[in-house]
């Protein structure tokens, strides 16, 4: 569907108006960290005398026999862990990870419905999921074969577990402000698949996010060729909320926290495995096994780039400058294209006849485009924003599809095969 514009009608001072009230519209509703908002305490069943005598009850009474179990299963674990290495049995080893496993499920009362049937196949495959929690890693694990997973390192008392629990069945922790870390994640992660090992469980939204959205798929586990085994997961919110918002808890706090609710109740949804079409980008498939995911655990659908929330790098900065700048280009072209993403329920007309939460879905699609190409390509069209020819954007030294640049009429310019169509458009 297109969004015809009246552009011949407005000056660019009319469009100058809009664009500081985009401006304006962010500081009264924030529409990225709606994603990442706690749930409010209206939500949850949290007044009256019943709430008095439940804090009564779950700090004085559940959490001390849950810590004496969570204790009592840590050194159990311990043993038998120390047992495996010594006679160096993977059974024992495997053994050992289920039991601290159902042990945790146990302690934190969770009580999970699953639905569907988990896949278990004889080839390479990575299940994959939304993420709101440490604690979902957990679920899933304890429901048939458990997982390895791969993890950022948080330190303190999460890397003391990390170690001893997730670092003896071949999980992957690495740092993400280290940019070797990164690199090196791949291919361990094609290692692990190789061995046949315990199959990998990934967040590929990188982040917890509130378990009422879903963020951008990162498209790292997506470009490895193998089975895809999406699996939505969606928390029930009535007596607790199992986001963990890092930047007011860290791991212990979290955990403290969820050992002093009566339980966690959650819906599991077991996918079909899903494979690269032909022809399909990594980051095409990854929004397909996203909108999936999302679909069935009712989680609202949006293009944000969940590592935006922690560290706001200047070139992710930079890349959302060109996005916004070449959708600006577009909508004066009378170009619009309109999908079924929602992200706000704003009403404001921009640039004459578009939707606000239009013209944000447009320029969330140029930045999920422009990720996708290869960091060369990315460096010249961030250059490209202080410099005034469009046909330095792309040549046949930058743009690894080595497409030619031909003139099309004065002053206008486009691509003449290129492998991204967001770009013949643009140009």
């Amino acid at each position: 569907m297109n969004v015809k514009t009246q552009n011949n009608k407005r000056s660019l001072l009319h469009d100058a108006v809009d664009i500081i009230s985009i401006s304006t519209h962010s500081l009264e509703s924030d529409d990225f960290h709606k994603c990442f908002q706690p749930i409010s305490r209206h939500e949850m069943d949290s007044s009256g005398i019943f709430y008095i005598f439940s804090f009564f009850i779950r700090y004085f009474i559940l959490l001390p026999i849950r810590l004496l179990f969570l204790v009592l299963a840590l050194v159990f674990y311990a043993l038998l862990i120390s047992k495996a290495l010594i006679k160096n049995c993977e059974n024992e080893m495997k053994f050992a990870y289920i039991f601290i496993i159902k042990a945790i499920n146990f302690i934190v009362g969770a009580k999970i419905t699953h639905h569907g049937k988990k896949c278990n196949l004889n080839r390479p495959h990575i299940f994959v999921s939304n993420h709101t929690s440490f604690v979902d890693f957990i679920i899933l694990s304890n429901h048939g074969r458990p997982h390895a997973c791969v993890s950022e390192n948080h330190g303190g008392l999460f890397y003391l577990l990390f170690n001893l629990i997730l670092g003896k069945n071949g999980s992957i922790a690495f740092k993400r402000s280290e940019k070797l870390d990164r690199a090196k994640v791949k291919e361990k992660m094609k290692i692990h698949l190789a061995h046949n090992k315990l199959p990998l469980l990934v967040f590929p939204e990188g982040t917890c996010v509130n378990n009422k959205y879903s963020v951008m798929f990162q498209k790292g586990v997506f470009e490895l060729d193998v089975d895809i085994c999406p699996v939505s997961l969606k928390y029930k919110r009535t007596l607790m909320d199992p986001y963990w918002n890092r930047r007011k808890q860290g791991f212990a706090l979290h955990l403290l926290y969820l050992m002093t609710r009566w339980y966690i109740e959650a819906d599991v949804y077991w996918h079909s495995p899903a494979t690269r079409k032909e022809n399909e980008t990594p980051s095409e498939f990854g929004d397909r096994v996203k909108a999936l995911i999302s679909d069935k655990a009712g989680l609202i659908n949006t293009l944000w780039n969940g590592y935006l929330k922690s560290s706001p790098a200047l070139k992710e900065r930079d890349l959302l400058k060109v996005a916004f700048i070449k959708t600006y280009c577009l909508l004066r072209e009378c170009y619009i294209e309109k999908e079924e993403y929602k992200f706000t329920t704003y009403k404001m007309f921009l640039f004459g006849s578009i939707q606000y939460e239009v013209f944000l879905l447009e320029i969330l699609k140029r930045y999920h485009d422009i990720k996708s190409l290869q960091p060369v390509e990315q460096n010249t069209l961030i250059s490209s924003i202080n410099t005034c020819s469009l046909v330095r954007l792309f040549n046949k030294k930058k743009c690894s599809c080595k497409a030619h640049i031909t003139k099309k009429s004065k002053n206008r310019y486009k691509f003449k095969n290129c492998r991204l169509e967001v770009f013949r458009r643009m140009m």
